[in-house]
């Protein structure tokens, strides 16, 4: 906690503004905790957000044709398959598992980050505020570091 109330106070002392801007900067560190979690899980770009999405998408519209599927109608589970070496709608229900588990990831992530955030807001002391940063640079930490079977469910 006193590496995070230093951090604080020498980005405020730079900028000025007493407790408003220490909260600001607080909440910074949070956000920018709360992003590293989530890039330590997928990989960044916009490029990639939309192949996440659409493979989810395809994963499920392929588990729904079911025996029926084409490769040639989902390209991006066919291109998981191909890898994978297994079958279409094994490489499906993969995708989706993943992103369900991604899923209750972000979830975890955005309850830390909002409830960190709503007692920032509230805190009334510079102590206050590195108590609370300090914790939840630590719990989203925690969530950085952990393999997908190990997030707890929201």
């Amino acid at each position: 906690m006193a590496q995070v109330m230093k951090m604080l106070r020498r980005d405020t002392a730079r900028r000025g503004g007493g407790l408003a801007a220490l909260r600001l900067r607080a909440m910074q560190q949070v956000d920018q905790q709360a992003e590293a979690v989530r890039l330590a899980h997928l990989t960044p770009g916009a490029g990639q957000m939309w192949v996440y999405g659409e493979k989810a998408r395809q994963a499920q519209a392929c588990l729904q044709a079911g025996p029926a599927a084409k490769s040639q109608q989902y390209p991006l589970v066919a291109a998981r398959a191909a890898v994978m070496g297994c079958a279409l709608l094994e490489a499906a229900g993969q995708i989706l598992r993943r992103y369900q588990q991604w899923v209750v990831l972000a979830a975890v992530v955005e309850r830390e980050r909002e409830a960190a955030k709503a007692r920032i807001r509230l805190a009334r002391s510079q102590k206050a505020l590195g108590a609370i940063v300090a914790e939840t640079l630590d719990a989203l930490d925690m969530l950085r570091m952990a393999e997908g079977n190990e997030i707890p469910l929201p």
